[in-house]
């Protein structure tokens, strides 16, 4: 406790005479870098000039590839020259602090463009709320207000693009004009989708329950492991978290929310119509498709076990025809994220002898002491991760069959 103290006040004192000095006085800045990205400009000026940025790795602008060369020039002109052409604006605070933030509709950027207006509807004219409205390189981008309407920066040239869920995507080119109108037309192929529920099989356009579709097309593009992780990022309102960091540890899923505080939260899952409890069995490469039940409806097919929501698999199976054989193979890694330094041998020596001037209650390290452990490398290692399946599947007129197999091996870093 007392070695945290002592370093905690010294480094306030330092913090406190660095800002009576810089605050005062901005310091030139000079950077030279060719074809690096923003974020990487942004680190070298917080390495070498003594700024500290604040931003999210999300800014839109941060990947952009630039070229800068400047020299002893004011912090205020390096940031203009370098976000010029992004939707990024800056703000520097007392202490050589530097805010960066998404440029507001209210703050329009002159080298962006000129400003173009338009309205969003559908073929009947009613204004759609929400829909996204993009540049082609999506530096600038907006959203509709309640009446349809949008305002972006682009320049004469740009394609905007403008999306809306249950819509087809539009696209239209700037010109010497400032305003466009757009009308989205509905993407009937969406609305004519038959989806299968537990009582049988609707279009869906015609469901008024809440059914998610999973789709499980790129589930051999992803470094999947598991039927759960297969669920992540693929359906609305729909959580898999993994409460555990041990190696191994199953995903927990939430379809409706944590509706008991001592029974369990998990979904109900049906594979093939068999109602079970756990998939941690079941491979995603074996998975045809994926369905989530999330409203009260459900209740009325599995009873009080759907309180928490219906998780439907439908497995693949054999096929009429040649026989088919597939081989999956993943090898991941995993490393400590970030190493915590400490003190070394000489270093704490140093320490101690600093602390002696204000305590006595110090330990006397011997000055032939100099044997030094760093715990870190000890304690972590490099993980290792190894998933293989193998599936074999073929059928005849009257009898179809599949038969899958994995392995899967999942080494911590401790």
């Amino acid at each position: 406790m007392v070695n945290k103290i002592y370093r905690t006040g010294r480094f306030l004192l330092l913090s406190g005479f660095f800002c009576l000095f810089s605050c005062g006085l901005h310091a030139q800045i000079t950077v030279r870098l060719t074809n690096q990205t923003i974020k990487r400009v942004i680190e070298a000026i917080e390495k070498s000039e003594g700024y500290s940025f604040f931003y999210t790795d999300q800014l839109p602008g941060l990947d952009q590839v630039v070229s800068i060369q400047v020299s002893d020039e004011p912090i205020e002109s390096v940031l203009t020259q370098l976000l010029r052409n992004t939707n990024i604006t800056y703000k520097i605070e007392p202490g050589n602090q530097v805010v960066l933030s998404l440029r507001t509709q209210a703050e329009p950027d002159p080298s962006a463009g000129r400003l173009i207006t338009g309205r969003v509807t559908d073929r009947t004219g009613m204004p759609l709320i929400g829909a996204t409205v993009t540049t082609e390189d999506a530096s600038q981008g907006a959203i509709t207000d309640t009446d349809g309407n949008y305002r972006i920066d682009a320049l004469p040239g740009t394609t905007i693009h403008i999306s809306y869920i249950g819509y087809q995507p539009a696209s239209v080119r700037v010109t010497t004009r400032n305003s466009y109108d757009i009308v989205l037309q509905e993407d009937a192929e969406l609305l004519d989708e038959v989806v299968v529920i537990g009582y049988g099989a609707m279009r869906r356009k015609d469901i008024t329950t809440a059914v998610s579709v999973i789709s499980t097309e790129d589930i051999d593009k992803r470094p999947v492991i598991s039927a759960a992780q297969a669920l992540q990022g693929k359906g609305a309102g729909i959580q898999v978290i993994q409460p555990s960091g041990e190696p191994g540890a199953g995903l927990s899923i939430r379809v409706r929310g944590a509706t008991s505080v001592q029974a369990s939260n998990e979904p109900l899952y049906v594979v093939d119509g068999m109602p079970m409890d756990d998939i941690s069995y079941l491979s995603p490469n074996d998975i045809e498709n994926m369905q989530v039940l999330k409203d009260a409806s459900s209740a009325a097919i599995y009873g009080a076990r759907a309180a928490n929501g219906v998780v439907l698999i439908t497995t693949k199976r054999g096929r009429v025809g040649e026989a088919k054989v597939k081989l999956s193979a993943f090898t991941g890694i995993s490393q400590l994220g970030r190493k915590i330094h400490a003190l070394n041998t000489g270093e704490y020596k140093e320490l101690m002898k600093d602390l002696k001037q204000v305590t006595n209650t110090v330990p006397n390290i011997p000055e032939d002491e100099n044997r030094y452990v760093d715990w870190t490398d000890k304690f972590f290692k490099t993980g290792l991760t190894q998933n293989y399946q193998v599936s074999v599947a073929n059928g005849t007129d009257k009898v179809q069959y599949m038969v899958s197999g994995g392995y899967t091996d999942e080494d911590g870093i401790v």
